[in-house]
């Protein structure tokens, strides 16, 4: 049987090595989800086309009259305002667009376009699978 101190260092390892797997999966799934988030902003209708079809994410509607998702490019400000913002070893994904709040949670007139749940699933899916093949790695070596 072995003895504690000869157990202790391996198990240290371990711990240290399944901590870097935890930020290493966590900075590669915030970059998928960057990816996301701009693919979720690379909508292709235009102000006109919308304007034809009566706006169709007016609430007047009563419900939307396209998914929600993607947003579609006007001037290319939002898609271009995603960023991530790391901290410790994970992050958080972030659009600075002057205009993002307004489009995230809707209004009295347009309906929320919720983007950022959207994102924040994507990056949980994206993390737990990662992990899971880092600690999968850690097992057989």
């Amino acid at each position: 049987m072995p003895r504690f101190s000869s157990v202790a260092p391996a198990m240290v390892y371990l711990a240290d090595m399944i901590e870097s797997q935890a930020g290493l999966s966590a900075g590669d799934a915030l970059q998928d989800g960057l990816e996301f988030a701009r693919q979720m902003s690379s909508g292709g209708v235009s102000s006109a086309e919308l304007a034809a079809q009566d706006h169709p994410f007016a609430t007047r509607h009563g419900s939307p009259k396209r998914d929600l998702l993607p947003i579609n490019i006007q001037t290319g400000v939002f898609l271009a305002a995603w960023t991530v913002v790391l901290r410790g070893h994970g992050g958080q994904i972030i659009n600075n667009a002057p205009h993002a709040d307004d489009i995230v949670r809707g209004g009295p007139f347009v309906f929320a376009r919720p983007i950022d749940i959207a994102v924040e699933e994507f990056v949980r899916v994206s993390y737990e699978h990662r992990i899971g093949q880092a600690l999968a790695r850690l097992a057989f070596t």
